[in-house]
């Protein structure tokens, strides 16, 4: 098992090395000028200070060489600091972030991914019956309306109707509890919502698929009882091909967020990273995109070790 996870870990950092080069010289092609954004876009200032101050921030290396600096520090854990905001690390500014965002996307996640995997197993259970049909008319909708139609249609609907406008904005939880639970509650719905669709689905399909297997019809022949039939027969089974896209729906709640951080004015990574490539502060995008990849490729890992648990057929080696 661990020579399993040692070649995975070598594995995740080609990959991350990889993405590093891909997303450095896409954002070094990036139109626009950092400089001007930082200092103004100001006649008064001449070719020769946007020189010197391209040369202060190394905006003015190579791509090679600029990758090399970055690269290096990268190893050493020091992601830079922010072109734009002086004095301000790329690091501290994500772990200031990462609060908010892993706040709404766990919640999210809390009420999501159970409700989805609750309701696709019923609707599976309870094929074409009138329970089935609405179950299925919310994941289509789930799947076909993006959350920020979503979130404008419940914000103007709450306003009109009940002239009430969700707070914006952030509050730390432990500042102010029940504010921030008022901040968070439309957002959380919302994301809730949107990434049960596809869960819910997949749990549908493979409970329909596992319910016409030989085992299952065997276990009910020898008269065992529904409820063991369905938890020790049908579930076990159902969700080895769930976990898959359980797993990616985690990694997108927690790098997917922006839209949901943009509506409702939460300082989270997703709007620190469309704020980032807006202002091109190009460290920023690069430090943002490396937390992305390292949640996509944990989540994965995750995922192949929970398959070892779930199904006794998988050896990890």
């Amino acid at each position: 098992m661990w020579r399993y996870v040692v070649r995975r870990a070598v594995g995740a950092a080609i990959v991350l090395w990889l993405v590093s080069i891909f997303v450095f010289v896409a954002v070094r092609a990036l139109p626009g000028d950092a400089v001007l954004v930082k200092i103004g876009e100001s006649g008064r200032i001449s070719e020769a200070q946007l020189d010197a101050a391209r040369r202060e921030l190394g905006l003015d290396d190579p791509v090679m060489i600029a990758y090399a600096k970055w690269a290096g520090g990268f190893v050493r854990g020091d992601l830079g600091d922010s072109v734009i905001q002086e004095g301000m690390s790329v690091n501290s500014r994500i772990r200031k972030a990462l609060t908010p965002t892993l706040e709404l996307s766990l919640l999210s996640a809390a009420i999501g991914l159970p409700l989805a995997i609750g309701l696709g197993v019923i609707s599976g259970l309870r094929q074409d019956t009138w329970l089935d049909y609405p179950l299925r008319l919310a994941a289509i909708l789930s799947l076909s309306v993006p959350n920020f139609v979503i979130a404008v249609s419940a914000l103007t609907f709450l306003s009109r109707r009940f002239a009430y406008a969700p707070p914006f904005g952030w509050v730390d939880l432990w500042d102010d509890p029940l504010h921030n639970l008022e901040i968070l509650l439309l957002p959380v719905l919302i994301s809730g919502f949107s990434v049960s669709g596809t869960l819910m689905r997949m749990t549908r399909s493979s409970v329909l698929e596992v319910m016409r297997q030989d085992y299952v019809r065997t276990a009910r022949a020898k008269g065992l009882a529904a409820r063991d039939v369905i938890w020790r027969h049908i579930l076990r089974n159902a969700l080895i091909s769930v976990t898959t896209l359980l797993g990616i729906t985690v990694a997108f709640m927690l790098s997917g967020s922006v839209i949901m951080e943009v509506i409702f004015a939460i300082p989270g990574v997703g709007r620190l990273t469309l704020t980032a490539i807006q202002q091109r502060d190009y460290t920023q995008i690069m430090g943002n995109t490396m937390f992305f990849a390292a949640v996509v490729l944990i989540s994965n890992l995750a995922v192949d070790m929970l398959y070892g648990v779930i199904d006794p057929r998988v050896k990890l080696r």
